[in-house]
């Protein structure tokens, strides 16, 4: 079973929100959720800390706008998500991103992208505008962090994925009746 695509209206929804928060929510937010995703989080943080303070700021942010866009099509049923399940997401992204190498930027879409099956390509859109496309209200990252910061945030969205579509797989068996109970 597959967990459900991220509508590009929930990811559009989830960014107007961030945008109207205070510091003081945002940083409540992101308590709530390293709370409940520590290994995630954790993952993150410890990838983007070699990178620029502002390229930290930016993974933080899309890290729990990925977030929040899953909670809002999934509610609150998000489990943990396990160091593992990270690391197999990591070392499967950058397998797969060997072939990349070498190909120049006009090519990419049309040379390696449609041998990829991308499970939220929205969300993956959506990490790639933040840090590829023009925004002249922020400046550009230094030269390696958004590509570095792309390979971490395509390993956050599907190692979320992946747990939340292997959770939602396993069939829930159902509890025997204690004797003499009806």
């Amino acid at each position: 079973m597959k967990s459900p695509p991220i509508p590009s209206e929930v990811v559009n929804e989830v960014w107007d929100e961030m945008h109207r928060h205070s510091p003081q929510t945002f940083s409540a937010e992101v308590e709530r959720i390293v709370e409940s995703q520590p290994e995630l989080f954790g993952f993150l943080g410890e990838a983007a800390a070699g990178l620029s303070e502002q390229a930290e700021r930016v993974a933080l942010f899309m890290g729990v706008a990925v977030y929040r866009a899953f909670e809002k099509v999934l509610g609150n049923r998000i489990p943990e998500v396990p160091g593992d399940a990270i690391v197999a997401a990591f070392r499967n992204n950058v397998a797969s991103m060997k072939p990349a190498a070498g190909v120049d930027e006009d090519s990419l879409e049309e040379q390696v992208f449609p041998k990829r099956k991308i499970d939220q390509p929205v969300l993956v859109l959506f990490v790639g505008r933040c840090l590829f496309g023009p925004d002249e209200d922020e400046p550009e990252l230094p030269e390696g962090n958004a590509e570095l910061l792309f390979l971490v945030m395509k390993t956050f969205i599907d190692a979320l994925d992946r747990h939340v579509a292997s959770r939602r797989a396993k069939p829930r068996r159902k509890r025997k009746k204690a004797p003499g109970r009806v």
